[in-house]
């Protein structure tokens, strides 16, 4: 049995879906779909999560109402569905109260995409809200979750499941981050130990760079667990981060694929890769901050260092990076995590380390990813060289200690210009 997840290009309109049936039924194996919101239909078009997001800001606009409600009566129309479905969309969009969850709302795109794609395949439906339940710590509760599903789900049923959202123990609806489909897929996948997650997406598998900085990005065939989490992590959108340990801990394979070439390779994901290439991409993104302490052999006291984590560990700030020198202790983390509590945050710092703060903002990290870097010395004196010639000033350096990666961190207007450096110059030496 496969786990197939369609995303919202993949179901953007009538068309679209008509692709979709058609791959589910050139595989008896696809017996379980998970559905994402409808997408763009074009290029300046708006995706349904966005005009319910609208929605939710101001529940009384009758026109963006009227938006939702006709994209999905168009989708009902075309693809000649029963009109109860149309009756249940309108009643819905025209009878929201003021105190609604913000959940609630944006999780009718999935709802109402699932509901539509179950009846044209005549797939049983299954809403994700009866068995995706969250944990007080915002994380998916496995085994109730599991236990949850199989109540509804019988052997051989052929089922269509809203991705993104589930409960929470209260009862109300609890979304994941954006993008979250792809983790609904994933546990869906756990749950019935399937032989192959398929990820249906608009681009023939992952890229080893982002094609739009680089014209003759090349796609990667074969990528192990832990490189697409890297690669993922640090802005690689094809799928998400958080998507993939549920199969990487049962060694379930995914494979990222194309609705518009279904018979083009995609990239096949497993617990190893089979790529020759010795750099098997690069990634980065932006927003990232450092705050700098400097007092006399700070990186000699533990007791500090426990007391300057604590603070971040209080205020909920992810950390990316750790940087010391004998007298400095720099620490890299989501500048957007810090901004609410930023005075707070400060003086909690200069406090407990002794010393004034730095702020460095504009930060971005770029990420070299390599199935093993160990002893690869040429590598990485070819990556500096290549910064050198380009003139690419670097904010912060880190070789992970699994040898699969190495971290930069450049300014922000300079990130397209490292990403797209180091590829071309790594790839004219053949090491990608």
């Amino acid at each position: 049995m496969k786990v197939t997840k369609f995303g919202g290009t993949s179901l953007a309109c009538s068309s679209q879906i008509l692709k979709v049936k058609n791959i589910i039924e050139a595989d008896e194996e696809r017996k379980v779909v998970v559905a994402s919101a409808p997408g763009k239909r074009f290029n300046k078009d708006i995706k349904i999560t966005d005009l319910l997001l609208a929605l939710n800001a101001c529940k009384d606009d009758i026109q963006i109402k009227q938006d939702i409600i006709n994209r999905f009566v168009e989708l009902i129309t075309d693809l000649k569905l029963d009109e109860s479905l149309i009756n249940e969309v309108e009643y819905y969009f025209n009878n929201i109260k003021e105190d609604v969850s913000m959940s609630e709302i944006v999780s009718r795109g999935e709802y109402f995409s699932s509901k539509i794609l179950a009846s044209y395949l005549g797939f049983k439906f299954i809403d994700s809200r009866d068995f995706m339940i969250f944990n007080d710590e915002d994380k998916i509760d496995f085994e109730m979750s599991k236990r949850e599903f199989f109540k509804l789900y019988n052997d051989g049923d052929k089922i269509v499941v809203p991705g993104f959202y589930g409960r929470d123990y209260k009862g109300n609806i609890h979304l994941f981050s954006r993008g979250g489909s792809d983790i609904t897929g994933a546990y869906l996948s756990a749950f019935l130990e399937v032989s192959l997650y398929e990820n249906w997406t608009d681009v023939s598998g992952v890229f080893s760079v982002n094609p739009s900085l680089v014209k003759d990005a090349k796609t990667i065939s074969h990528i192990s667990y832990d490189e697409i989490r890297e690669l993922s992590y640090m802005g690689a959108n094809v799928l998400h981060t958080d998507s993939i340990l549920p199969c990487q801990e049962r060694n379930i394979k995914i494979c990222i694929l194309n609705t518009n070439a279904p018979h083009e390779g995609g990239t096949l994901i497993s617990d190893v890769s089979n790529n020759k290439s010795l750099v098997t991409g690069i990634a980065g993104k932006s927003g990232f901050a450092s705050l700098t302490m400097t007092r006399r052999n700070i990186q000699s006291d533990v007791k500090t260092l426990y007391k300057v984590l604590e603070v971040f560990d209080v205020f909920d700030v992810l950390i990316e990076n750790i940087a010391t020198g004998v007298d400095t202790l720099t620490i890299t983390c989501l500048a957007q995590s810090l901004k609410v509590n930023i005075p707070e945050i400060i003086e909690a710092l200069e406090v407990v380390s002794d010393s004034k703060i730095v702020i460095d903002n504009n930060i971005s990290l770029v990420s070299i990813v390599s199935k093993n870097l160990e002893g690869k010395f040429d590598v990485i004196s070819h990556i500096f060289e290549i910064l050198k010639i380009n003139k690419i000033k670097t904010r912060l350096i880190d070789h992970s200690s699994d040898d699969k990666s190495i971290i930069i961190g450049v300014d922000d207007d300079n990130l397209d210009n490292t990403i797209s450096s180091l590829y071309c110059g790594l790839n004219n030496m053949r090491l990608i």
